[in-house]
Parts: structure tokens; sequence; C-alpha cells
């Protein structure tokens, strides 16, 4: 059974590996990432290598490393496990990583009708702009079999423009209420789409690249 150090190491460089066939890190980097000393985090990437849960290949300074198919299924076990607890418990964990958005969520967002509808849902109107976290493929496809019901607003017509209805699903990132918004158009993507009454990069001193866990909950 692999250690929670360990574990925790490896849920790490999956994360940072999203999207690509490998990560180059050095264990100094990874050392600030996991709040660990250095000499810490070489020894967990030499484990994780002896236990073959990754492969690594020295750059320098730095190293090439590359999650194996072995490493991936150990994962995707603790990953299937902790959805069954959550679930069972009428609640769901997700985890990504903060990315930066193209800045349309705040204009969609300051719309009356979207507002008005939002705050009748969830009982506060949001903050102008969203918070987007690339979710991996496995929180993705829980949250297309997840038995959480969101709650549908309608669409609308203004200006000339059709707005379409958006799936909200009310959660917490620690004590902070935050809700995810799936759009009738765009379906369960790679990258979730969070509102908050707050700006929650602000709020919560968010940068790209940091790791946020999100509980929705029923509503």
């Amino acid at each position: 059974m692999l250690s929670p150090p360990l574990l925790r190491t490896l849920k790490r460089l999956a994360l940072l590996s999203i999207g690509k066939e490998h990560v180059v890190i050095s264990s100094l980097e990874l050392a600030r990432m996991l709040n660990i000393s250095q000499q810490a985090a070489s020894k967990h990437l030499v484990d994780l290598a002896g236990e073959e849960l990754l492969i690594r290949q020295l750059s320098g300074r730095k190293q090439k490393v590359t999650i194996s198919r072995k490493g991936y299924s150990l994962l995707k076990g603790e990953f299937e496990s902790y959805a069954r607890i959550f679930e069972d418990a009428g609640s769901l964990e997700l985890q990504g990583i903060v990315v930066s958005g193209v800045g349309e969520g705040g204009y969609y967002l300051s719309q009356s009708e979207y507002q008005e509808q939002f705050f009748h849902i969830l009982g506060w109107k949001p903050y102008e702009g969203t918070l987007n976290l690339e979710l991996d493929q496995q929180a993705k496809s829980v949250l297309e079999r997840t038995p959480i019901q969101g709650e549908r607003t309608k669409g609308f017509s203004k200006d000339g423009r059709t707005f379409g209805g958006v799936t909200l699903f009310p959660g917490y990132i620690g004590s902070t209420p935050v809700a995810l918004v799936i759009p009738d158009r765009g379906g369960y993507g790679r990258v979730g789409e969070f509102v908050s009454p707050y700006h929650l990069r602000r709020t919560l001193k968010l940068k790209d690249g940091d790791m946020v866990r999100v509980h929705l909950v029923r509503t």
C-alpha cells in the first residue's frame, strides 16, 4: 500500500500532467508545491519510480516525469473509492487546477436576467466573473453520472441576442459558497466554470496552477 505522502506526490504530478505526456520539474519546484523539503521531494520521485508508478528521466537540473499505467491505475482506484463515499453522503468532491479564461464570463453574468435567476436558485447574486478549473478526466466522468441534480435557469433573448439556459450545481470551496455552471450548449467540458458572490481569485488568493477542491452538495 502506498504511503499517504507518496500518494499525495503522485496526485500532484498527475494533475500537473493533465493534457501532457509528461511534466518537466525539479525536486525544488516539487518541494515548494508540496511544502516539503527538497530532499523529501527527491526521495519521493525515486521511491515512486521504484514502485513503477512513474518514469523519470534526468534533464539537467530538472526531471522529465511520466505517470505510468500502473500509476494511473492506482489513482483511479483511489478516486473511485472517494467518489463512492461522497456520492453516498449526498455530496461530491471535485478537484482541478486554476486556469485563465477568455473573459466572457463577466459579460454573461452581468445580465440581470441571469442575476435574478441565480439569486432565486442560490440565494445570492454572483460576482461578474468566473473561476475556471481544469478538471481531471475522472472528475469529468463522475459529473456525467452524478446523482446530484442541478437546477436549471431559463434562456432568454435580449437586444437581438439569445442567451441559453444553464444548470447550477451549488457547493463550497472551503466555507466559501460557489456554484458550478454548466451551459445548455456546452455540456460537461474539461474546464469547469464556478461562480460565487465573491471574487474567488482575490478572496481565496488563487493563481493559475493552484489546485482547488470543490464540494458539490444536493439542493
